[in-house]
């Protein structure tokens, strides 16, 4: 082999190694290392009602549309999560005697609840609630979409929605959980808890976990996981 020939061997090993490298950073690295992202989007808005009553009340029928889209470059896989619409029992407080400890509490809290002068909290109490993907997956650019029709009181003037969706940046596997699955319970007024369950049907057994101990196990398995939400208030 003379010296031109080697040059020439040497620049298409050179040229080969550089486009499986490219290859390598862009197919590979570049999606492993993106975050994981996920838009949600939820309205609810009113639908022509069939005339039942509820309690005596004239119900009011409202869709409940809900959107989920990766605009990553990484396939998500979705741990079940869920939907809640939410109303607040409320009471006349003509003289705002409590605004200032309700408004400290709510600059002080983790939620995002306001406090009003005139107007008093009394309860939050939940009125619908249900899963809200059956999809384990959803890949880059993808678009999931539900929509629910749910009927409400017309004693409600205003409704919060909350949303709430783990995702992790791998595939599950039977460890995450140490074989279980998660599921999530509700309890009075209107509290959501997650279970960690075994079993079908009769055989089901479900035991109730610590929402901090559920997000350190899911951060062990993945530390790329995010919990995504989203929270809106309608008034009707």
């Amino acid at each position: 082999m003379n010296l031109q020939e080697w040059i020439q061997t040497i620049g298409i090993v050179v040229a080969a190694a550089w486009g499986i490298h490219t290859w390598l950073w862009k197919e590979v690295v570049v999606p492993y290392r993106a975050p994981a992202s996920l838009n949600l989007e939820v309205s609810l808005s009113p639908v022509k009602g069939d005339g039942t009553a509820i309690q005596g009340e004239q119900p009011l029928p409202m869709a409940l549309h809900i959107t989920a889209t990766n605009p990553s470059s990484r396939t998500l896989y979705l741990l079940p999560g869920y939907w809640q619409l939410l109303a607040t029992l409320n009471k006349p407080d003509k003289e705002g005697a409590s605004y200032r400890i309700r408004a400290n509490e709510a600059l002080i809290d983790s939620s995002i609840a306001p406090a009003e002068r005139l107007i008093e909290p009394l309860k939050v109490r939940s009125l619908a609630t249900g899963k809200l993907f059956i999809d384990d997956t959803i890949k880059p650019g993808e678009k999931l979409e539900r929509k629910i029709i749910v009927h409400i009181p017309s004693s409600y003037p205003t409704l919060d929605v909350d949303l709430l969706l783990p995702a992790l940046s791998r595939p599950p596997q039977s460890r995450l959980f140490k074989g279980k699955r998660l599921v999530w319970g509700y309890a009075t007024p209107a509290t959501l808890f997650p279970r960690l369950c075994t079993g079908e049907g009769q055989n089901l057994k479900c035991a109730n976990v610590d929402v901090t101990q559920l997000d350190a196990a899911i951060k062990a398995f993945d530390p790329r996981s995010t919990v995504f939400s989203r929270s809106i208030q309608v008034a009707l």
